[in-house]
């Protein structure tokens, strides 16, 4: 038998209590951080034994619904907005400034529609279509866009500048055969124009409805003494020109110029209007005649 050796063995003693000592020290070290991290391994394994539980209950529950809002109101106004436009380029004299004002019912109806969808959710959820919105508003705004400026690049046409021109040389015709009985007239220049909504069927006859303006200038070729002579010659040249096919007419009405004895240039004129003048006395006109006197140093 070999003698034991008892401090050997006394050594091996201390090193596995030192080692049970040390491993007793990690594991509270580690369970006091689990502490304060709140992260304890039981707690870890009822979660995961309670995962199954939680996906079986996400089965059993139903989809949330959803309910999209502003695709109808959407839709409706595209269909509505084609039609306008389609009457717009068809029909010359369609009022698009009166659908213009009554755009803002495209926001009522949509107003509605979130009412009616949001009771009807009941346990679902509202969904706005926010790219059928931008989409569609932007079309409307655009088509009606075009159907406003339709009229103006219309009027741009050659075909209907070229319809004002014929319009205004015919004017100018009937003014010349008006005032070629009057031996008193030198001569006369007529300037007219055309309202953008005249229709391409438009007449003489019915330029007056979309007549912008017309004018008449008429040089006489007498030399007045007094403003009642001037009178008395403007007065033949308003019953001249009396019932022409366009009623509101701009007339000009100037005489030659004469020098005084004081070496003024004396010069007669008077502008009236065709629709007022008709009625006036020669006391009315000569109370509008305009006598300008000045020196001309040239």
């Amino acid at each position: 038998m070999e003698p034991v050796n008892r401090e050997e063995n006394s050594m091996d003693m201390i090193e596995i209590e030192d080692a049970k000592s040390t491993d007793s020290k990690e594991s509270n070290f580690y369970a006091d951080k689990n502490m304060e991290s709140g992260q304890w391994d039981t707690e870890r394994n009822r979660n995961s034994s309670s995962g199954y539980y939680k996906e079986a209950s996400r089965k059993d529950e139903k989809p949330v619904k959803y309910r999209r809002v502003g695709t109808i109101t959407m839709g409706i106004s595209l269909i509505l907005t084609g039609i306008i436009v389609i009457c717009a380029l068809f029909k010359q004299d369609f009022d698009i400034m009166l659908v213009v004002k009554c755009a803002p019912v495209i926001l009522i109806a949509l107003g509605v529609e979130i009412l009616v969808q949001y009771f009807r959710a009941n346990s679902g959820k509202i969904k706005y279509d926010i790219l059928s919105v931008l989409v569609c508003g932007t079309l409307i705004f655009g088509s009606l866009g075009f159907a406003v400026a339709s009229p103006f690049l219309a009027y741009l046409s050659p075909e209907r500048q070229a319809k004002e021109t014929m319009i205004a040389k015919e004017f100018e015709q009937e003014v010349y055969e008006r005032l070629s009985g009057l031996s008193i007239v030198d001569n006369a220049h007529t300037s007219m124009g055309l309202d953008f909504t005249f229709p391409n069927s438009i007449t003489l006859d019915t330029a007056n409805m979309y007549c912008d303006y017309a004018n008449v200038s008429v040089a006489l070729n007498v030399i007045p003494k007094s403003k009642e002579e001037f009178a008395s010659y403007v007065s033949q040249v308003r019953d001249a020109l009396a019932n022409l096919s366009v009623k509101d007419v701009s007339i000009y009405v100037y005489a030659k110029e004469d020098t005084n004895e004081n070496g003024e240039v004396v010069s007669y004129s008077i502008d009236m209007n065709s629709r007022y003048s008709g009625n006036k006395t020669l006391e009315q006109i000569t109370g509008a005649v305009v006598v300008e006197n000045y020196y001309n140093y040239d």
